[in-house]
């Protein structure tokens, strides 16, 4: 034993020839072992830091890769809700978004769940969808409001002839000849060539002002942007290992929850029986003993009982 303990101080640096010279000899071996710890905790400590730190950034990660699972799911959810009214892909989705943030700086999971919300507005067909989702872009950029705010405005627009009002709302100017123009566009039924009209405004008054913003920056933004996305690739494969943990978690708290219902409603029952355990062996019923079969027989019925009066009422 002597020489194992001799063995492992040596090879924390600890010299263990002190602890064979008695009584002084231990107590100086004692303040030499303080000594060498002294020396060995500041590397400690940095190796719980940096540990502590690298757990962090994997959780971040992995909660990255979540949020851009779940605006996928989202995407997803509504081009089958509506029908794929657009005509689009979730793979031409992600091109657009992946555009928008380069030439903007946006965060392209925030663009994702703008081009959900401008899906719902089924009558933006494919050819019309990018230009209208720029064209949100760029107002928003210019008009310094919220991004689906936006979206939402141009929608409106796009998706019907008299939705155009929103955009003036919002500070979009209409001349007199274009109000006439979109009065005859809705006489003869011409959608497309109403929103064509209403893109080509929108990017006289906004176009390209998203992209020069972000270019006259310092590109803080897109590195933003591009580091999220790293991060979103290494939680990836993360994800299903912390799903099978918080199933886990969350099988066990179930369980746990139902065991304590279970014995909170065995208590009442045996509280409104008269009934208690009796050294933790077995059950007394008005002060008399009996056995646990027939004490299992009177809470099963008092259970049916209750299960009974509460369907009655």
């Amino acid at each position: 034993m002597g020489t194992r303990v001799a063995s492992i101080l040596a090879e924390i640096g600890i010299d263990s020839s002190k602890f064979t010279s008695g009584s002084k000899g231990v107590m100086g071996g004692l303040k030499d072992i303080i000594g060498g710890f002294g020396k060995t905790v500041p590397l400690i400590g940095a190796a719980t830091t940096a540990f502590g730190i690298l757990v962090d950034q994997l959780n971040k990660a992995e909660q990255a890769a979540v949020e851009s699972a779940k605006v996928d799911a989202k995407l997803e959810a509504v081009l089958k809700s509506t029908g794929n009214a657009a005509g689009l892909t979730s793979g031409q989705l992600d091109e657009y978004a992946t555009a928008i943030s380069k030439a903007s700086g946006l965060d392209d999971e925030l663009v994702k769940n703008g081009e959900a919300v401008m899906l719902t507005f089924t009558k933006i067909g494919n050819e019309a969808f990018g230009g209208a989702m720029q064209a949100a872009v760029d107002m928003s950029a210019v008009l310094g409001t919220d991004l689906q705010q936006s979206i939402v405005q141009v929608g409106k627009a796009m998706n019907d002839f008299s939705g155009y009002t929103a955009l003036k709302r919002a500070g979009v100017s209409f001349t007199g000849e274009q109000t006439a123009q979109i009065a005859k566009f809705k006489e003869t039924n011409d959608l497309v060539g109403y929103q064509q009209m209403l893109l080509a405004e929108l990017s006289t008054e906004f176009g390209g002002a998203a992209s020069a913003i972000n270019a006259a920056g310092d590109g803080a933004e897109n590195m933003k942007v591009a580091v999220g996305n790293l991060q979103e690739a290494i939680g990836e494969g993360l994800i299903p290992v912390k799903r099978r943990w918080n199933e886990l978690i969350t099988e066990i708290a179930d369980n746990l929850t139902n065991n304590i219902a279970a014995t909170n409603a065995e208590r009442d029952a045996m509280e409104e029986l008269n009934m208690q355990y009796f050294n933790g062996v077995g059950y007394v019923k008005d002060g008399v003993r009996i056995t646990a079969e027939y004490a299992n027989e009177l809470l099963t019925a008092q259970n049916h009982a209750k299960i009974v009066g509460e369907a009655l009422n």
